[in-house]
């Protein structure tokens, strides 16, 4: 498939077969608009990611948006004559995709690994942000990171 490539030319080729969109749209803004798709397409939500040693537990993900923290919608306060209400509407920052298009690390977290101690039952402290958890617990720890503070650790077993 010819999208899947992200070069120039590439881009060319699928702009210029590309029919689907506006014909008022500019060239330019055609190829940002595919080249955003690739990029939608090749990389996952933070919900998503995958944690590998191929990208050393710590993936390239799409980047929510700030805003509305990756829902794609706010909530609006406002006051009517019977009280006051609130409403959910489409993020205008992200335009409800809950993203804002760019490409990040999960965790910001890139200091070298740590040693760090397992008890029997499992627990372990981490040494750089102090929070205990699990390392069964998969919402804790990736196997080589620490979810909380994004530490890399390296657990020595203790009795």
């Amino acid at each position: 498939m010819l999208a899947a490539k992200n070069d120039a030319s590439t881009i060319d080729l699928i702009v210029a077969g590309c029919d689907s969109l506006s014909p008022n749209v500019t060239t330019d803004q055609r190829k940002a608009e595919i080249l955003q798709r690739l990029k939608e397409a090749k990389h996952p939500r933070r919900a998503s990611a995958v944690f590998s040693v191929e990208n050393d537990h710590n993936p390239f993900i799409l980047q929510d948006c700030p805003k509305c923290h990756g829902i794609g919608k706010v909530c609006r306060h406002f006051t009517t004559r019977g009280g006051r209400c609130v409403a959910r509407e489409q993020c205008d920052s992200c335009g409800g995709k809950g993203i804002t298009g760019e490409i990040e690390r999960y965790f910001s977290n890139d200091n070298p690994e740590i040693v760090a101690e397992c008890r029997s039952e499992g627990r372990v402290a981490c040494p750089a942000c102090g929070w205990r958890f699990r390392a069964t617990d998969p919402h804790a720890w990736t196997g080589q990171r620490h979810m909380r503070c994004g530490q890399k650790l390296k657990l020595t077993y203790v009795e």
